[in-house]
This record gives C-alpha cells, sequence and structure tokens, in this order.
C-alpha cells in the first residue's frame, strides 16, 4: 500500500472557506478511483486555516494514476490560489498500526 500526507494552508477564513468546498469536491472525484483504499481530509483543531488529507493506495501505480487525474489537475490550480504557499505533498509508510 501506498500513502500520501498532503499539506494545505489557507491564506485567510475566506480562502480556508473556499479550500474546505474544494478538498470535499476532490474527495468525492476520488473516492471511486482503482486502486484507492482510503481518503481522509482532516482541519487543524487548533489552526483552522490548516487542512491535511491522508489517501491510500493500493500500490504505486494506483497512486501515479491518481495524481494524472483531470480533476486533481484542476483542483491543484484552484487550491493554490487560496494557499499561503504550495500544498505539500509527502510519501509516508506505516511503521505500527492497531
Amino acid at each position: 500500500m501506498k500513502t500520501a500526507w498532503v499539506t494545505f494552508n489557507a491564506i485567510n477564513m475566506e480562502s480556508a472557506a473556499s479550500l474546505e468546498k474544494l478538498l470535499h469536491e476532490l474527495a468525492q472525484n476520488s473516492k471511486d478511483e482503482q486502486g484507492m483504499v482510503r481518503y481522509e481530509v482532516f482541519r487543524a483543531q487548533d489552526n483552522v486555516l490548516s487542512y491535511y488529507v491522508r489517501e491510500s493506495w493500493e500500490d504505486e501505480a494506483a497512486m501515479q494514476q491518481h495524481l494524472a487525474q483531470p480533476h486533481l489537475a484542476r483542483f491543484s490550480a484552484a487550491a493554490n490560489k487560496l494557499l499561503k504557499a504550495p500544498f505539500a505533498l509527502e510519501k509516508i509508510e506505516t511503521l505500527l498500526s492497531f
């Protein structure tokens, strides 16, 4: 399984509201993609301008296929206008899970 942790930091409250809507749309557009295992969207409790996505895919090929989707390109273009800096995607691996 391949997992990514994606970090988003909105410019202000108005941008955060727009970003949250875009993240919900992205999750809906991604949920039926082949190889998708889990897709979660988070907001920080102590900083409502910070959002996170944890997405897990069956394998690297499924993740790469997701990254090449047109809906992800549209999301990226729209989201980056709302962020302090471009969002950061970091591939992570599970070391321990209960």
